[in-house]
């Protein structure tokens, strides 16, 4: 029973001494452990060598428990596996297995709907996923073996775990036996893969006459699907739909409502300041939506880069009217004499912040935060910040941050170490032939665009009050680098061994909660914890009427904001 949480059990206390070993006192932090033992009596339970518990209920998880049964009973081995693009994957030989159960338990649960899709892109996907809760455990354990690998070279003993180890059935349910939570998040990763890919393929079969007329696409039979960012809300997250005329269409699980609100108001500035305006191509469908592919473009003349900083300007007003956050240089795709960002889903990004600051120093974050700065368009002036700002960001830079890397790869000397952590490519500049304009030399035009944009608002408010209502939004806690950063630890091979050892490393935030928020930190930690267990990012999110706060764990705390999103953006307008 040690593949089930610390909340999926119920203990028999034979004594009250609470005995917190100091391994979790340094993991977590002391103060951490304490508060943890005092708020949920099971982890006070798991900490004593004289507590015993037995099986409270099966995991909530219903399809976990489908899956697990057909696991057991071996039917899906009978599946026929045929992917050649595969087979120099890492490790490829242990997931063949998981990828036939996934293909029998797809065909069993929602038929054949999914069948032609698997080798456009569901079996990278599935690797991507299981890779990332098994391979500390696998590295751990050919690291382990070493001695006993036959070979002349690393590269030999290597082939020899895979062929002689990973092909043994034995040895496989040994590795489950030592490390139960690894059978249970890789059958919890395949359940979400596929129910979600049957989602997207169903909303894509029902939508599709929509899409095309909307977003302007001739064929639209899918050569390929590849997932695109981070998991939410049990594995949903964005998709690129490769289609067979070269095009591409983005699915997002997520309201697109504020991005076609935004692209409205921007074209109304738009047209304002004297320029073009920018058709992006969205089809909203409430819960989710399909938007076209904006490529990168170069500028044709010194006019059109002019063109792209006015325009900027336009953005930097009305980003800061609607107070959005995470305008990072990813975001921002230069698509010719127009600035695109491609990923708007976080209005009034410092809603919860009305407090009264006390110290100089918590007055002037305040201000920074609440001025332009605050979307992360414009530098700052802070090097570790503006190597991530729309305007300044590019690739190739050193983030200051460390990375966890796996070298000597395919080899019995694998390891993995952490690396310095460097910016990815950006599409966020203009350009003419091969030469970038970077902002630096049109800072007039950035400020014109900001002026005009400015003063329309200012003069029109109303048109721009009336137009963001009825959107959903997502809210930031927290960053997502930490999050990521957790999850990744809790599967380290120490943490696979338990289910309370991996909750409780998942629970290393919580005195930071109980902190800054005495009222709510609970339920906001347990519904990350509650995320992160599957291996998600936690979300969080609001509707514009409402001042509930919905969470991850399908709960809501009423009341959480003082005043409504869309009351907030008057305030901001009016202010």
């Amino acid at each position: 029973m040690r593949e089930r949480y610390l909340f999926e059990r119920k203990y028999i206390r034979k004594d009250n001494e609470l005995k917190i070993p100091s391994k979790w006192e340094k993991l977590i932090g002391e103060d951490t452990v304490k508060i943890l033992c005092k708020e949920y009596k099971e982890i006070s339970s798991f900490f004593s060598e004289n507590t015993q518990y037995y099986e409270q209920e099966a995991p909530s998880n219903v399809e976990y428990m489908e899956i697990l049964e057909m696991y057991l009973a071996g039917s899906y081995k009978s599946e026929i596996i045929i992917e050649n693009t595969m087979k120099d994957k890492l490790f490829f030989t242990f997931y063949i297995p998981f990828f036939k159960l996934a293909r029998y338990y797809s065909r069993k649960k929602y038929g054949d709907i999914l069948e032609k899709y698997f080798s456009k892109g569901i079996y990278e996907e599935l690797y991507l996923a299981l890779a990332c809760v098994a391979t500390r455990v696998l590295v751990n354990e050919i690291q382990f073996l070493e001695n006993k690998l036959v070979g002349k070279n690393a590269n030999e003993k290597y082939s020899t775990y895979v062929k002689m180890y990973l092909s043994n059935d034995e040895y496989i349910e040994e590795l489950f036996q030592f490390y139960p939570l690894l059978l249970r998040c890789i059958l919890e990763k395949i359940c979400s893969v596929v129910e979600f890919y049957h989602q997207l393929i169903s909303r894509w079969e029902k939508n599709v006459i929509e899409i095309k007329k909307c977003i302007n696409i001739d064929n639209t039979e899918i050569t390929k699907i590849k997932k695109v960012g981070d998991n939410h809300r049990n594995g949903k997250h964005t998709v690129k739909i490769f289609l067979k005329n070269g095009n591409a269409v983005f699915y997002k699980p997520r309201n697109l409502r504020i991005s076609k609100i935004y692209y409205e108001c921007l074209n109304i500035l738009y047209e304002y300041v004297g320029l073009s305006c920018f058709k992006y191509r969205i089809a909203d469908f409430g819960e989710y939506g399909w938007e076209e592919e904006i490529k990168y473009q170069k500028c044709k003349n010194k006019d059109e880069v002019k063109n792209y900083y006015i325009r900027m300007g336009c953005h930097i007003a009305l980003s800061y009217i609607l107070d959005i956050q995470d305008f990072h240089y990813e975001n921002l795709i230069s698509h010719g004499e127009y600035p695109v960002f491609i990923d708007i889903e976080v209005l009034c990004g410092h809603i919860t912040k009305n407090y009264i600051p006390l110290t100089a120093n918590e007055k002037a974050k305040l201000f920074v935060e609440n001025s332009v700065l605050g979307s992360g368009i414009l530098p700052r002036g802070n090097k570790e910040m503006d190597i991530f700002c729309a305007l300044s960001g590019k690739g190739g830079m050193k983030t200051g941050r460390k990375r966890l890397l796996l070298i000597n790869s395919k080899t019995s000397d694998m390891k993995f170490v952490y690396k310095d952590a460097k910016t990815k490519k950006g599409y966020n500049s203009p350009q003419i032939n091969h030469k970038e304009y970077r902002y630096n030399g049109f800072v007039d035009e950035i400020c014109l665009g900001f002026r005009k944009s400015y003063e329309y608002i200012w003069k029109n408010n109303k048109i721009f009050e009336g137009r963001f209502q009825n959107f959903s939004s997502r809210m930031l806690y927290n960053h997502t680098q930490n999050y990521s950063k957790l999850i990744q630890l809790s599967y380290h091979p120490m943490f696979m061994t338990d289910g309370g050892e991996r909750q409780l490393i998942l629970s290393k935030n919580f005195f930071f909660h109980i902190q800054i928020n005495p009222k709510n930190g609970k339920d906001l930690f347990e519904s990350e914890l509650y995320a992160m267990l599957k291996g998600d990012i936690p979300y969080f999110s609001f509707l514009s009427n409402k001042k509930e706060l919905y969470m991850d764990n399908h709960q809501m705390i009423k009341e959480y904001f003082t005043i409504t999103p869309e009351q907030y953006i008057k305030m901001q307008i009016g202010r």
